[in-house]
């Protein structure tokens, strides 16, 4: 008996609705230029996420606040390499001085990106940890991915310097170089913002994390009179680099004590005012 065969079956499948639309975070400044946020993209991203509503910041803020202590956590123990890449002022970073040529130190880099990345981006965690909806998480990652696809097409086409004029070899080291460096910075963007953070965190309540680290003679002296200059800084970027020459004055163990006791003193209760232009 001959087998009847059947003809294909029609499937209908629905079409993937279109993300919403959103408000881009890069904002361009005065000079035409894209403003660099301060903080977590991703934070930044929540506000202006139609998909993210004040209810679902409010459920979620435990989980946030549980990633900003890893990632806070791993800024401290990798303070060695956050104080490389994030010099004090008037410094050089090793980001300031990346050569793709120089096979150790990319080597060494990509150690130093590894490590740092290890809490993994905040997003993608609170999806995985279903705090977040795919379609939510999708939708943020979107937003940060534009923001910073914007601000890599303006290190793209930064103007050659003069000097390098009429130099292939040179300007193509050039571009490849600075691009290689905003990429690295993006892969250590989150611990070094937890970084930031806790300087200026420290600055305003300087008095308490200083008398927590029970400093004693000449350098308790020093320490201490850093802390006026301190108290007077005004903007986050002033404290930052105030509490800096503070810290210059201990050494690199004392320095990650700081950072210690400063989460102790001023512990991070709302993580959505973290993040700012």
């Amino acid at each position: 008996m001959p087998l009847k065969v059947e003809g294909p079956t029609s499937v209908s499948i629905a079409p993937t609705p279109p993300q919403p639309t959103f408000t881009s975070l890069a904002k361009k400044g005065p000079d035409g230029k894209v403003m660099r946020l301060e903080g977590v993209v991703d934070i930044a991203a929540f506000a202006v996420n139609p998909l993210i509503d004040t209810a679902t910041l409010a459920r979620i803020r435990p989980a946030v606040l549980e990633w900003i202590a890893d990632v806070d956590q791993l800024a401290i123990d990798n303070l060695d390499f956050i104080e490389r890449l994030e010099p004090a002022p008037g410094q050089k970073g090793l980001l300031d001085k990346v050569d793709v040529e120089d096979k150790v130190q990319i080597t060494q880099m990509s150690q130093m990106m590894n490590q740092l990345m290890s809490a993994g981006p905040l997003t993608a965690t609170l999806e995985v940890k279903q705090q977040l909806t795919k379609e939510q998480s999708g939708l943020n990652q979107t937003i940060t991915s534009d923001y910073l696809q914007q601000c890599m097409n303006e290190i793209q086409a930064e103007p050659v310097p003069a000097e390098l004029a009429g130099n292939e070899q040179a300007i193509r080291n050039w571009r490849v170089n600075n691009l290689t460096k905003f990429l690295y910075h993006l892969s250590c963007k989150d611990p070094i913002a937890s970084f930031q953070r806790m300087l200026v965190d420290a600055a305003k309540n300087i008095d308490r994390v200083v008398d927590a680290m029970a400093l004693s003679g000449d350098q308790a002296s020093k320490v201490r009179a850093e802390i006026p200059a301190v108290k007077a800084a005004t903007t986050r970027q002033e404290q930052r680099a105030a509490v800096r020459r503070l810290m210059g004055h201990l050494s690199f163990e004392q320095r990650r004590e700081f950072l210690t006791r400063t989460r102790e003193v001023a512990p991070l209760t709302d993580p959505y005012l973290a993040t700012s232009s």
